[in-house]
């Protein structure tokens, strides 16, 4: 039986607040350099709009670059309404391909864009899978759900760390965004994990998908606590209940419940920027300032995995992944 907590959390989630911070609140971008995993579709292409149109240049790490080359079209022709020309968009974008399954793409993928960008200032962990088929496994064997959404990006922020501390050393304050969800309410009982990440034997369920929300809470709370005297702050973010391609692996009856109460993409990506750029979050200081739901608000944690954000969990568990990820650094 579900708590009351996650009850009310779920009710909430199904119907949040209005956003308040939408991009007239932004601030102008230019000169800083953004990050952002998956942006071929959905919230991920919605944010890279945004903060192309504030005039930041981003770095787009996808793993299907025809997919990426069509948005990137896509996108130059919204933002000519805005009266954005072309070349400028061109000039601040940065394609980098990895494919968060396959660990081996992931240093060159990083090494381009240490090459290819000066800092970053932010970083969106925004790519994932959600429910697959069962027995979906990354290329080395790990559940398709925990090696993309949470040690495919451990590696991948790891390698790409010295680009934010170049904009930490320059009091740029990086923030680091880790997409999670409210699914985190869903996810094993005493702290998220079953510490069995390779069993794929149920992908497809919502306790396996809010395992790995769990894991990118932990991954939050622990880089924060590890670089907030370095300025950084990191947020764990839940971006709503979305139309998006993150829904492809549902069965249609359940694609057509949802839709009905699912917001456009674009507004993920107001809750991803609430956390990348707003004052609010800039006012908790660095390191791991919390968890923001849907459309840019603070809310809490479930209880255990909040305790194990204090208490050791996060960093067990990121000891574990660097075992894991070691050999391809």
């Amino acid at each position: 039986m579900p708590s009351l907590f996650v009850i009310k959390e779920f009710a909430l989630g199904l119907k949040p607040p209005a956003p308040t911070y939408l991009p007239k609140d932004y601030p102008d971008l230019k000169g800083k350099y953004v990050l952002i995993t998956g942006t071929s579709a959905g919230v991920g292409c919605e944010a890279a709009k945004l903060l192309l149109l504030k005039n930041a240049h981003v770095v787009m790490v996808n793993r299907n670059l025809e997919k990426t080359a069509k948005v990137i079209d896509e996108i130059k022709k919204d933002l000519l309404k805005e009266e954005v020309t072309g070349e400028d968009i061109d000039s601040r974008i940065t394609v980098v391909q990895a494919d968060l399954a396959d660990l081996t793409t992931i240093k060159p993928a990083a090494t381009k864009v240490l090459d290819s960008v000066p800092q970053l200032d932010i970083v969106i962990l925004n790519a994932g899978v959600m429910q697959p088929p069962n027995d979906s496994v990354t290329k080395q064997g790990y559940e398709l759900q925990f090696g993309s959404n949470v040690i495919g990006h451990q590696l991948l922020i790891e390698l790409i760390t010295p680009a934010i501390l170049k904009s930490a050393d320059s009091n740029g304050k990086p923030r680091v965004v880790f997409l999670s969800s409210m699914a985190h309410l869903l996810s094993p009982a005493n702290g998220g994990l079953s510490w069995d990440f390779k069993d794929a034997s149920q992908s497809s369920s919502g306790l396996i998908y809010g395992q790995s929300k769990a894991g990118n809470i932990y991954q939050a709370s622990s880089y924060g606590k590890k670089y907030a005297d370095k300025g950084i702050a990191t947020i764990a973010v839940h971006p709503g209940i979305l139309n998006s391609e993150l829904q492809r692996n549902y069965p249609g009856w359940l694609v057509a419940a949802i839709k009905p109460i699912a917001y456009p993409a674009v507004y993920g990506a107001y809750t991803e920027l609430f956390a990348a750029l707003s004052p609010l979050v800039g006012e908790k200081g660095p390191g791991f300032v919390g968890y923001v739901a849907a459309f840019g608000q603070f809310r809490d944690l479930r209880e255990d995995i909040a305790k194990g954000c204090t208490d050791g969990t996060d960093d067990k568990l990121i000891d574990w992944i660097d075992k894991e990820i070691i050999q391809y650094k």
